[in-house]
């Protein structure tokens, strides 16, 4: 995956990814801040804020295969892409 290099990596998200759903999963916190997302964020992996007043950041928890180690992924600024 690595090597693949930026350019790679985001051909095979808009390629493979984009509209990928996985099955059996809940995604509340994101329906509820839809406007502020592009990319579905998952409930069981998601990343729960502590202070302020909404729990919400497009933000989730990622470990397994092939990572060696866990790190967390966001969403990029709207006005990014």
């Amino acid at each position: 995956m690595f090597e693949l290099g930026v350019e790679g990596i985001i051909k095979q998200y808009q390629t493979y990814l984009k509209a990928y759903i996985p099955p059996n999963i809940s995604h509340t916190a994101f329906d509820k801040n839809i406007k502020k997302n592009h990319v579905i964020c998952i409930d069981e992996t998601r990343v729960v804020l502590q202070e302020g007043d909404s729990d919400y950041i497009h933000a989730n928890h990622v470990k397994g295969d092939p990572f060696l180690n866990s790190f967390i992924c966001t969403q990029v600024n709207f006005t990014v892409i």
